[in-house]
């Protein structure tokens, strides 16, 4: 890794961190945006970076606030839920990138809170 892809991941972390920070002890049903805009975020950024596992990832916690946002569905006590155990492995993925310095696996985007979030979305 030389000297300027250092920088950058440092840059992405310390952003990705920053906006995970912002919205931690927020409340999912009043600040849906605020977790939906985090996830945007870390969505395009983690793909600048080559993190194309982790910005897949992001975009579908992305589209499962966005689908509460859009009033598509309701936010009931169950996917109020998956939101929030999907965001919280968002969260440990980003800190798994911090001491790793390398992408997710793909096995990560195979865990009960995104399987359920994506079939929430649609897919």
């Amino acid at each position: 890794m030389n000297i300027n892809t250092k920088e950058y991941l440092d840059l992405f972390l310390d952003e990705a961190n920053e906006l995970i920070q912002d919205v931690d002890g927020k409340s999912i049903i009043e600040d849906t945006e605020d977790f939906r805009r985090t996830a945007h975020t870390i969505k395009s950024s983690s793909k600048i970076m080559g993190f194309n596992n982790l910005s897949e990832l992001s975009r579908i916690v992305e589209y499962g606030f966005k689908k509460i946002i859009n009033n598509e569905v309701k936010l009931n006590d169950s996917i109020k839920e998956n939101l929030i155990l999907a965001f919280n492995v968002l969260k440990d993925k980003v800190r798994e990138i911090s001491e790793k310095k390398k992408d997710i696996d793909q096995k990560s985007l195979d865990n009960q809170p995104i399987r359920d979030i994506k079939t929430f979305i649609g897919e």
